[in-house]
């Protein structure tokens, strides 16, 4: 009676193995047909559209050569426009010009007050407009050796001449007796005018004959003027000095580029300025 329930329960085990293998075994085979389809889809490559129609070659370069040719037509079109607008452009700016220019002549020759006349520098350092007749009044601008000024009237003790700069009409006092009066025959207009042409025909004095090659002309930009020293160096002893504003001509560099070697115009004298102080002027 234990042999047959035994076998039975064996029997019961090996059916239950049998099932369990066989389900795997299903989902298995489930599995790698899905799979295996996926990918031939996956796989398979999309018919080719077709086009109701398609433009053929010819048709191509036509279009092609059309869109060229108008292309072309209107960058032509739109660099004559340019041209035109340029052209009026530097047409009106040069009436404009001109109509500044009239301008500012009318207003830079205002009528001379009574008993007043023009006259030319003379200190060849050129001078300092000040704001009252003394040395402790404060610089209001100055004016170069040869310059023409206009004399307005003299201080209560000769010392010193209220004068006038022709063109930007500033006023200030300078010392009496540096400048020399230009007779009523002579127009500033003309002297201008004939010294320009000078200046552009040939050189018309021996100091600027002598100017070495590499030498240039600036102006002072330092607001208290500089020290004209012996050498290169702040110890130096002092041999002279310019003014704000003044014109100079620069010599040379120092070796260290920190100072420059200077000629003051008309007078001539040379020494050492601090670099970096001084404009060039551009002739």
């Amino acid at each position: 009676m234990t042999k047959p329930i035994f076998l039975r329960r064996l029997s019961t085990t090996v059916q239950f193995i049998l099932g369990f293998l066989l389900g795997i075994a299903l989902i298995v085979g489930f599995s790698a047909g899905a799979i295996f389809l996926y990918y031939r889809k996956m796989s398979t490559l999309p018919e080719k559209p077709v086009f109701s129609k398609s433009p053929s070659s010819e048709e191509l370069e036509l279009n092609t050569s059309d869109s060229s040719a108008i292309t072309e037509e209107s960058l032509d079109t739109a660099i004559a426009k340019d041209e035109a607008k340029l052209a009026e452009k530097s047409t009106s700016a040069t009436l404009e010009e001109e109509k500044q220019d009239e301008a500012a002549e009318v207003v830079s020759e205002p009528e001379l007050p009574p008993n007043a006349y023009r006259a030319v520098v003379t200190w060849p350092q050129g001078l300092s407009l000040r704001a009252e007749p003394s040395n402790n009044a404060g610089r209001v601008g100055g004016v170069y050796f040869d310059d023409q000024i206009i004399i307005l009237e003299d201080s209560a003790d000769g010392q010193w001449q209220k004068v006038r700069v022709p063109g930007s009409n500033q006023e200030g006092w300078v010392k009496a007796g540096n400048t020399k009066r230009i007779s009523e025959d002579e127009s500033v207009d003309s002297d201008t005018s004939q010294d320009e042409e000078k200046l552009a025909a040939e050189p018309t004095t021996e100091e600027e004959l002598e100017l070495p090659a590499n030498s240039y002309r600036a102006v002072v930009t330092w607001p208290q003027g500089l020290s004209l020293r012996a050498e290169p160096s702040i110890n130096a002893g002092r041999v002279g000095g310019v003014y704000f504003d003044e014109q100079i001509i620069i010599l040379e560099n120092s070796a260290d580029g920190q100072w420059q070697r200077v000629r003051v115009p008309g007078g001539n004298q040379e020494g050492w300025v601090r670099a970096g102080n001084a404009k060039r002027i551009s002739y």
